[in-house]
């Protein structure tokens, strides 16, 4: 039954202001307007989310979702009114990564692999120096393992059963990594960089000496001061077995140098991660202590950014970050080391996850192979 309220007369009524074509009198009408509500909500609420609170990884999805809803929607205008313009627009936007993302799999194999052996044969082997290698070399060899043709028997046999498996356990971290790869660029960028207080986080010194990774952080943190007048720095970082000082010392005689007056300086010199780094720098801001919530911008490397803002969240911190450029060979290693180090952080609820789905997945692959063995499904018939 076609309601009244939903016939192109009524609804062109209602949206015509915003639309340049009359919708037609016909069952295409409610699907129409049911994809522009969508798009409409989806935007509106990756505005709302972005503005009030970014660090989630759940901003990026939402966002992926309403580009392809907008291309969708100035997809499906463009053929209903005709108009060129807007299906080049939906071409760019839906068509074009559509099809750039055919080619993500060989772009990626060969940027890990890049960044993979330049990082070893720059910085040495270890195990940590070796995720982006190691990702590379999944990416070939993974492909091979994928099971042939198996006559007669559900699911590909056992080891199409178990490869599929893999395959849908993969497919969730990467949805997953999609996301947070997504969010963690969104919150690189920012239009107001408002704050009373910059937290530079540590990374480990030469001796008493700040890394140049180190060095690139405190710059980033010391640029954002300078735009804030009247701002305070806080250098955070304690003392490792292999420095001589600890790094908050080490990194205010940096800043220093740099023409920072020392009294601008706040020193947090007992952090020995990046909680630590959060939750003793907020300690020593005086507004805290008041109950007050000043502003605040966290300064670190631009691929741990993300993962210190969420881990800020989970704290209960308010803040945004600025993020310091380094090597790409770098950054792309060190970035899989931060994914799996927000997977450890959400461990348990990728747990229960994909615990859920796995008893799931049993009992679906029981139940096919129970079906194919009662004679319910014929050898020529799909499973």
């Amino acid at each position: 039954m076609n309601l009244p309220i939903f016939s192109g007369h009524a609804l062109h009524l209602f949206l015509g202001p915003f639309m340049p074509f009359q919708l037609p009198d016909s069952s295409l009408s409610i699907p129409l307007v049911v994809l522009y509500a969508l798009t409409v909500f989806s935007l509106v609420l990756f505005i709302c989310l972005y503005l009030r609170e970014r660090r989630s990884v759940f901003v990026g999805w939402l966002l992926i979702a309403t580009v392809g809803l907008l291309g969708t929607s100035l997809g499906v205008t463009a053929i209903v009114a005709e108009n060129q313009i807007l299906l080049v627009l939906a071409f760019l936007i839906v068509i074009v990564p559509a099809i750039l993302s055919i080619f993500t799999p060989l772009g990626l194999t060969g940027l890990f692999l890049y960044s993979g052996v330049r990082l070893i044969v720059r910085e040495g082997f270890s195990l940590t120096n070796s995720l982006a290698l190691a990702a590379g070399v999944a990416l070939i060899v993974g492909p091979f393992f994928a099971p042939g043709p198996a006559e007669n028997t559900p699911l590909g046999g056992v080891w199409g059963t178990i490869y599929f498996y893999f395959s849908l356990v993969l497919t969730y971290f990467t949805i997953y990594a999609v996301g947070f790869t997504v969010s963690a660029v969104l919150n690189l960028v920012n239009f107001r960089q408002q704050a009373d207080y910059v937290v530079v986080l540590g990374s480990g010194l030469m001796g008493d000496q700040v890394t140049p990774l180190l060095a690139g952080r405190i710059d980033r943190g010391i640029e954002i001061y300078r735009k804030n007048p009247g701002s305070k720095l806080i250098m955070s970082g304690g003392q490792g077995p292999d420095e001589d000082v600890p790094e908050g010392v080490a990194m205010t005689r940096y800043a220093v140098s740099r023409g920072i007056p020392e009294t601008d300086i706040i020193v947090e010199d007992r952090a020995v991660n990046t909680r630590e780094n959060l939750l003793f720098s907020y300690a020593l801001m005086p507004e805290v202590a008041e109950g007050k919530t000043p502003k605040v911008a966290v300064a670190t490397t631009s691929y741990h950014l993300f993962r210190a803002l969420l881990l800020a969240r989970s704290l209960g911190l308010k803040c945004w970050g600025a993020g310091a450029r380094t090597k790409v060979y770098f950054a792309v290693n060190a970035f899989i080391r931060e994914f799996i180090g927000y997977l450890s952080m959400t461990r348990r609820r990728h747990i229960i996850t994909l615990s859920l789905c796995t008893v799931l997945y049993i009992a679906v692959v029981l139940f096919v192979w129970w079906m194919h063995s009662a004679g319910l499904v014929g050898p020529g018939e799909p499973i």
